[in-house]
């Protein structure tokens, strides 16, 4: 998880940005509403794609966890846009 503005240009090319995490709140510690999530290789995504389905429930209010790259496969566990605001 990083955020993309501190490393522009640096971010490998084989990296797969999987999804981005948007927090509303700004606070004096976040420089930034919205960090990304990446595979660093081509076996990771889908294992970081089950793992924030089953996080994306537990996360804070105003947090919204924004799915990107290719769809998943049918029968798969996946999110496309998940938001805590009705918490």
């Amino acid at each position: 998880m990083i955020y993309d503005e501190w490393f522009a240009g640096a971010i490998p090319a084989d990296w797969e940005r999987v999804a981005s995490l948007r927090i509303e709140r700004r606070n004096k510690i976040l420089p930034s509403g919205e960090m990304s999530i990446y595979a660093t290789g081509p076996d990771e995504a889908q294992r970081i794609e089950e793992a924030l389905a089953s996080f994306a429930p537990t996360l804070p209010p105003g947090s919204t966890l924004v799915r990107h790259g290719p769809q998943p496969a049918a029968g798969t566990l996946s999110f496309d846009a998940l938001s805590s605001r009705s918490k």
